[in-house]
């Protein structure tokens, strides 16, 4: 369900930008990577061959945290 979610979520945001992009309006979306929670853990043990191939994925070479400052972030926003 979360990645149908989130495939839809940037689908939808690349459809807008592209619809609202000639009228001035920038698009953008904030789609999270793998969150450090106690969940996470649980179901990743550290050390774990699947626990090291998420984090040799992620880009920015960290896990999200909770209280990052992307937690306060609206879902969904459009400015103009």
């Amino acid at each position: 369900m979360y990645s149908a979610t989130k495939a839809g979520m940037i689908g939808m945001t690349r459809t807008l930008a592209m619809e609202l992009g000639r009228d001035g309006i920038t698009v953008n979306a904030i789609g999270p990577g793998p969150i450090a929670t106690e969940l996470f853990r649980k179901s990743n043990p550290e050390g774990a061959p699947q626990t090291q191939r998420i984090l040799d994925s992620i880009a920015v070479g960290r896990m999200g945290t909770c209280r990052g400052r992307g937690a306060r972030r609206p879902i969904f926003s459009v400015a103009r």
